[in-house]
């Protein structure tokens, strides 16, 4: 009996270790009483229990009754603000602060739900407060008591290990952006059927509006499966639908992979697809993060983007260019950096982005509290 609570009372302790900014929560943290620190390491990023504490719901694997009084007196409300320093090489620099507040949590053994809102402050003159819309607001409901199927609907990025929204670096991956509208890593209206299979798999099938979003054809489907390894996930994903402004229909799909070596954590995603009539663009990222010690983290990013380039119409005849025009170009990244946390929820982050194909190598620098 004293070994089953101490098992339990650990899996609480573990499951909040990597609490972070973007998916992590102080407001679970004072949920349940433990430290931000146990479920995030260089957060957003999540271990094995931690993510599978989201996976269940934002539910401790033994979680009692849902308790509304315990929940209000938890204050489930967080708040990040941040400021991002850029430059770009012989351009001027720029500046700009954000505010986000998030809510999310369990609301019993079948409903969950996850808000947030922000704007958004720029330092030239003359330029107001911006609303940022939300990046995630969905009520997800559990199909299954023993969590094994649930619905989600909402708005939300689908389900990726890693997007733009839910990063810990400072420039966006370009694979996502690579096959035309309708990007893999951004936020998306729409629903979702997922869970769990036996040995800690999981699947999802989401429907979701497209790009022209004012049109009732415009859609996409995506789904993805993932497979636990010994270093801890693998997966496989596919994109496809006809949503885009253009009428033209897209497909992507490709792997991914995120596995952790001691304090060396390597993740990545390569994907293949094609956007309308035009040739296959394929691109990859490949991240490693290695934390040198519990406050500092080391991070180097490659990045790759193979896609069709066309020759620029001349002046006289204003004439597209033909397939006998079409080029390749391969756009390669590289950015290293490093993230300081100063104390368990500030953090100083520091990338650059040294860039090929002509295009300006560039810097960012930011800080960011969460509370």
């Amino acid at each position: 009996m004293r070994r089953a609570l101490a098992s339990g009372a650990l899996a609480a302790c573990v499951s909040m270790l990597w609490c972070g900014t973007a998916s992590a929560l102080p407001a679970f943290a004072r949920r349940y009483q433990v430290s931000c620190n146990l479920c995030h390491t260089g957060y957003p990023k999540l271990n094995n229990v931690g993510q599978s504490f989201k996976e269940r719901g934002f539910r401790l694997e033994r979680e009692t009754s849902f308790d509304s009084r315990e929940w209000l007196r938890s204050l489930p409300i967080s708040g990040r603000a941040a400021f991002n320093h850029g430059f770009v090489e012989g351009d001027e620099s720029e500046s700009e602060g954000a505010v986000k507040l998030v809510s999310a949590g369990n609301l019993g053994d079948r409903f969950s739900y996850w808000v947030d809102d922000g704007l958004r402050f720029y330092s030239k003159p003359g330029q107001d407060p911006t609303h940022v819309e939300p990046d995630n607001a969905y009520l997800r409901y559990e199909l299954s008591r023993r969590g094994g199927v649930y619905l989600r609907g909402g708005r939300m990025e689908m389900d990726l290990p890693f997007t733009q929204t839910r990063s810990a670096h400072l420039f966006e991956y370009d694979v996502y952006d690579a096959f035309g509208p309708d990007a893999l890593g951004e936020r998306k209206d729409g629903i979702e059927l997922g869970g769990a299979l036996k040995g800690d798999s999981r699947w999802s099938l989401g429907l979701f509006a497209g790009e022209n979003s004012e049109r009732d054809d415009d859609f996409s489907v995506f789904m993805r499966a993932a497979v636990p390894c010994r270093l801890h996930r693998i997966g496989a994903f596919a994109h496809l639908g006809s949503n885009a402004p253009q009428d033209k229909s897209h497909f992507r799909g490709g792997l991914d992979w995120n596995l952790w070596f001691a304090h060396l954590n390597m993740y990545g995603l390569v994907a293949v697809g094609k956007y309308g009539d035009e040739r296959l663009v394929a691109g990859a990222f490949i991240q490693s993060d290695y934390h040198l010690e519990e406050r500092v983290v080391i991070t180097a990013r490659m990045s790759l983007v193979d896609q069709p380039t066309y020759a620029t119409p001349t002046p006289r005849t204003d004439v597209a260019p033909t397939s006998s025009d079409e080029r390749r170009s391969t756009y390669l990244g590289f950015f290293p950096g490093v993230q300081i946390h100063v104390i368990p929820r500030f953090r100083v982050s520091f990338e650059y982005g040294f860039l090929n194909q002509y295009r300006d190598s560039r810097g960012r620098l930011r800080a960011e509290l969460t509370l």
